[in-house]
């Protein structure tokens, strides 16, 4: 019976250890964005973790909908290394990169009911979203003449986080950077709010409705505070597709429907005039710089010039700023200037994976919007319903974002689009007819006494 007791026990541990797999992961997160020369190392905590899955559940990994595109994407990441020049660069992107394809599975993996995706949905919006929303606002540089006249308001913000983030004066975090991060979570928090929340009202739900409320409202606060027109831009889209379900897609009699058709219309209609307006100001702005309509466009041509250069492996991860002042000169920036990024996330897939890396990631989100579609059709509860409609709305809202704007896709502002992807790819295994493991079943433990 010890024996047994035994055995019972260390599975019992290892089943533990094997759940917590995706805080694992984000403890290790600092680490690889500011690497050590063994920090490369720490990545070898994955395999035994799939491998510890293995042995605790007798599969390496649940089916999802990513497995064909994320092979594809490993298989082919020794090719997109082979043009690195500076892996000072490279390598936390590329950490960055492996920690959240790890991370999106891990998810996956420990998320297998309903509750429990639910659980990790709140909480990513109240924890990465507070926390990104706290850290905006004293991490952040702002940026004193822009859209708004914020300034005396900046002036009380002090900017506590130095020497973080290379190319900024102060080592703070991009405005623009910080705006892109909250794009993705802002109608998440909306959507859970206006369809996740339904009766009966608990203490419990009051208190989370309370918590999303005023997390939401922060991040709603920074990110106006970041003036980026790209997220303004992106976030208005993802809201525009929330209020289309709420007041169209939500059955309603056909009345409700009509009337709700014509308030999405004329909000999209008064979005339009706003985004025009911005858009037009900033195209006759004067100037020369990464921020004005025709630094971007010389960025962009650039870009274009180095992809149709470098096809296939791309000109590497975190190289771009070195690339471009070498051999594609730009006229309207400076030589001294960094430039992290193209400043738009699909040109920006290609030069750092080449353009079949770039498919295979195209491949993820294409799958992600599909999972997500399949949670709607379903189910019938509601909370799991707006986290589905939140999630995709947030995606939406961060790929409208990446037209004119980038985060890299291994850059620390882009841990929550991973975290996205592996809670999409949660609430597809967790609802009816979703992903299931496969037939095999580790071997049982008997209890002690059993028999």
């Amino acid at each position: 019976m010890t024996s047994e007791y035994s055995a019972l026990t260390r599975r019992l541990a290892l089943e533990r250890l094997s759940s917590l797999e995706p805080l694992l992961l984000l403890a290790l997160a600092p680490f690889l964005w500011f690497p050590r020369p063994w920090s490369g190392l720490l990545l070898l905590l994955v395999p035994l973790l799939w491998a510890l899955r293995r042995v605790v559940r007798g599969y390496l990994s649940v089916r999802t909908p990513y497995d064909v595109p994320a092979v594809c994407l490993v298989l082919l990441l020794p090719l997109t290394l082979l043009p690195v020049v500076d892996w000072t660069f490279a390598a936390p992107k590329l950490y960055g990169l492996l920690l959240g394809l790890a991370l999106a599975y891990a998810l996956a993996n420990a998320l297998g009911t309903p509750e429990q995706a639910l659980l990790a949905v709140y909480a990513t919006v109240l924890a990465l979203g507070g926390g990104l929303a706290a850290v905006g606002l004293v991490g952040t540089e702002w940026m004193m003449h822009k859209l708004l006249p914020l300034g005396p308001l900046y002036e009380r913000l002090p900017v506590l986080v130095r020497g973080v983030v290379y190319g900024t004066d102060q080592g703070g975090i991009h405005p623009n950077e910080v705006g892109g991060a909250l794009a993705l979570l802002v109608p998440l928090a909306v959507a859970l709010l206006a369809g996740g929340l339904g009766r009966p009202r608990t203490r419990a739900r009051g208190l989370l409705a309370a918590g999303l409320a005023a997390t939401g409202g922060l991040m709603a606060i920074v990110l106006l505070l970041t003036q980026s027109r790209s997220a303004y831009a992106g976030c208005g889209i993802g809201l525009l597709l929330l209020l289309a379900w709420r007041l169209v897609a939500v059955p309603r009699s056909r009345r409700a429907q009509a009337l709700g058709a014509a308030v999405v219309a004329l909000a999209a209609v008064a979005g339009g005039w706003l985004a025009w307006r911005l858009a037009t100001q900033w195209i006759a702005a004067a100037g020369t710089g990464l921020d004005t309509f025709t630094g971007r466009l010389e960025l962009w041509d650039r870009a274009v010039s180095m992809l149709q250069d470098f096809p296939y492996t791309g000109i590497g991860m975190g190289q771009f700023s070195l690339v471009l002042h070498a051999l594609y000169v730009p006229f309207l920036i400076a030589p001294d200037t960094y430039v992290p990024h193209a400043h738009n996330f699909f040109l920006q897939l290609g030069l750092d994976l080449g353009i079949p890396g770039a498919l295979a990631v195209l491949g993820l989100l294409l799958a992600f919007f599909r999972a997500l579609w399949q949670v709607y059709r379903r189910t019938d509860d509601a909370a799991l319903r707006a986290a589905a409609v939140g999630l995709g709305a947030g995606m939406a809202s961060f790929l409208t974002y990446g037209l004119t704007d980038a985060i890299a896709l291994g850059a620390r502002g882009g841990l929550g689009l991973w975290i996205v992807l592996g809670l999409g790819a949660a609430l597809v295994r967790a609802t009816p007819s979703g992903a299931t493991p496969p037939a095999r079943r580790p071997p049982s433990v008997a209890r002690p006494g059993a028999g």
